[in-house]
This record gives C-alpha cells, sequence and structure tokens, in this order.
C-alpha cells in the first residue's frame, strides 16, 4: 500500500497501521515518499489516471508481476473481483 499523504504518513505511522491491522510486515509493505514521485508512480507505472488528474485514492488493487507488468485491475469492494485477484496471485506464483 502506498499512501497519498506522505506529509503525515510518516514511517512511524505506517508501522503503526501495520501493527493495528496486524499485517504480515513479510506480506503486506506500507510505503511513503515524495509526492511528486507517487503521483509519477500512479500515473506512469499504475495508469491511474492522468499526469494532470492523477487517480490517488482509489478502491482498486493493481497486480504487478515480478517484471514490473501490470497484470489486472481489480476492485476491492467487489467481493467477485476480489476472488479473481486472489486467483490471479496463485497464478502468478507458479
Amino acid at each position: 500500500s502506498i499512501t497519498v499523504n506522505p506529509e503525515t504518513d510518516t514511517p512511524e505511522v505506517l508501522r503503526a497501521y501495520q501493527e493495528k491491522h496486524r499485517a504480515d510486515p513479510n506480506r503486506w509493505f506500507f510505503l511513503t515518499g515524495q509526492m511528486d514521485a507517487i503521483k509519477k508512480l500512479t500515473v506512469d507505472g499504475f495508469k491511474l489516471g492522468t499526469s494532470e488528474k492523477p487517480e490517488m485514492h482509489t478502491s482498486k488493487f493493481v497486480l504487478v508481476d515480478g517484471d514490473r507488468k501490470i497484470r489486472g485491475y481489480y476492485d476491492s469492494d467487489s467481493p467477485i473481483s476480489f476472488a479473481k485477484l486472489k486467483t490471479d496471485i496463485a497464478l502468478l506464483l507458479k
């Protein structure tokens, strides 16, 4: 997960959030950085929005493989989409 509020979400704040929600630190990373870099990653890397209007807050998961290729977009609010994400992750791990 990448914060879109790096001024507030310091590494310490993200670590506390991770601990509160019992997220396994070996499997789930909470990242922060400079806002310009986050916007660039959002638009150029994840292909979410445009440089004029990056899609910063989203309920989408973007599945990226080890070669940095986008494998799919999944709506975290949809049980069907979320199930598809789990299936696709399992396929990638094979």
